[in-house]
Order: structure tokens, then sequence, then C-alpha cells
């Protein structure tokens, strides 16, 4: 999901950034010089910081993935600091370019005789969306504030603009459905024959081999201090990465309140599974002794 999430806005940063290549010239005086220098000030400035956002991106991207390798407060510190960086980078980016352009403009205006000042109003729809069919830029300076906006007036401006909202309501779609998954769904426990035991559950999956299990038993209290640090936490289940006082670290597929609970001792991490119904969870845990079967 990160992968995907992170090509996506990749691809859409670069477009941007392409775009900007084909931005119309604006005219500020009667001297052309000037008006090419500020001109083309303005393409490479915003072009070089739509595609530094795309590098930040995929940073932050790998960020993600190592954040949810981590458990504890090292995952939460990571994490932390992604959001940061893609919160606060490309703002304060934005208005760097923005006020570095206008000190630009100001130095080369200053002693100009003649400025012309244009204003396209019945390009500006509600005074902030640009529809321009007659301007194939696809990118605009916004007529009020700081940065550009989009040109839907242009073939590639209308699939930048309606891309996003469709982008959106995807990973809006794709991020509930998973909720709905991780809500309704059980973790089914199978083994192979050959000694693998997996765990199936949306986001979760998780396999090891019988013979790296140091320590197998069953108990009818649930672990005291869990802390999750990755995964699902409800009045009625605890699934995911977590740390509990008895186990540490631990991969928990657990129905609260409905004991006993298989544990597992793997070489670095304890597994802790259990079914809703007591005797499904004695019957895997019988078959899980025996290192065979199928279980649910």
């Amino acid at each position: 999901m990160a992968g995907g999430t992170a090509l996506g806005l990749t691809v859409f940063f670069f477009v941007i950034a392409v775009s900007f290549n084909r931005m119309k010239p604006k005219v500020y005086t009667d001297n052309s010089e000037t008006n090419i220098l500020l001109n083309q000030a303005n393409r490479r400035y915003w072009s070089l910081l739509w595609f530094g956002m795309a590098i930040i991106n995929s940073c932050i991207a790998v960020i993600t993935v190592y954040a949810l390798s981590l458990n504890g407060t090292a995952s939460t510190i990571v994490w932390s600091l992604g959001i940061f960086f893609f919160s606060v980078v490309p703002v304060l980016g934005i208005f760097y370019v923005h006020f570095k352009l206008k000190q630009f403009e100001t130095t080369l205006l200053k002693g100009e005789h003649e400025i012309l000042y244009t204003d396209d109003d019945e390009y500006w729809i509600n005074g902030t969306t640009y529809n321009n069919p007659n301007d194939r830029s696809v990118m605009v300076p916004k007529r009020l504030g700081i940065g550009t906006t989009i040109n839907i007036g242009t073939k590639t401006g209308k699939s930048i603009y309606y891309g996003l909202f469709v982008f959106v309501a995807l990973l809006l779609i794709g991020t509930g459905w998973m909720g709905v998954q991780a809500d309704f769904s059980t973790p089914t426990l199978t083994a192979d024959g050959k000694g693998t035991v997996s765990i199936k559950y949306p986001m979760y999956n998780y396999s090891f081999a019988m013979k790296d299990v140091q320590e197998l038993k069953l108990v009818d209290s649930y672990p005291s201090g869990g802390r999750r640090t990755n995964g699902v936490a409800t009045d009625t289940v605890a699934i995911g990465n977590f740390k509990f006082e008895e186990y540490g670290k631990s991969k928990a597929y657990l129905v609260k309140n409905s004991p006993p609970y298989i544990v597992i001792k793997l070489p670095e991490v304890y597994v802790l599974y259990n079914a809703k119904d007591a005797t499904e969870t004695e019957r895997t845990y019988a078959e899980l002794q025996k290192g065979s079967g199928i279980f649910h």
C-alpha cells in the first residue's frame, strides 16, 4: 500500500514538474530580455520544487515502511518524523520559491520605465480556479496567495485535476475496505503438513517453521500489559504487533475474554493465538503438538 501510494504521488508530482515547461510566458514589462529572464526563472524554480517533492515523497514511503518494521517508541518517533517532513518541508519549499521569485522580480523590474499589469478575469472561475482553453499552460501562478494552480482548460490539466480526486477516492476506498476486512475477518491458522504453520489475516499474515518453536503452551489468563505497536486493538480482539509484560515482542491473534490462549515461543518473537470458541482453541493446540493438520 505504501509503495503504491508513493508511486502514484511520485508520478503526479513528476507530471506537474514537466508541465511547468509549458507554462505560458507572462509579460512583466516592455523589456523583452527582462521578460525572458523572469519566465525562465519561474519555470526553473517551480519545476525543481515539484521534482524535489517527488523525491521527498519517495523518501517518506521508505520511512513509512521502516517505521512499520520497528516497535514501541522507535516506531512512533520515525513515523512522526516522516509525517513532519511530508507536511512541513513541501510548505516551506513553496514559500521559499514564491518569495525567491518575488525578490528576483522586484530586482529586475527596478528601474523599468513601463511595467505591464494583466489580469484575465474571465478565465478565473470563482476567482480561484483557472479555466482557459486558449492557454496551453498546464500550471499557472495563483491569482491570490502563493504557489501555482492547474489550468483545467487543458486536457492535461483536466487529467491532473480530476485524476487527483479519483486517486484520493481510490485511496480512501482501499483504506476503508481494509478496515472492513479487519473488523469482519477471523484469523486462520493452518499447517501445510511439511512443518510450516501460517496465520492468515488481512495485512498481518505470518508464518513460521515448527522446528523453530522453542516452547508451546496453553494458558488461561490473557497476557497483561499489552501495548500495540502496529495492529488492531479493540474491546474484543488484539491482532498485529504487540508488546506484553510476560512475553515482550509478540505477534498477537487474540480474541479477548475467550480463554484459553496458545503461546508459541520462537527465537525472536512470541506468537499468541486463540479462537472465539474454547473447544476450537484446544483442538488447534492439540494439532500443533502433533505438528500437522489444518486449524481455524
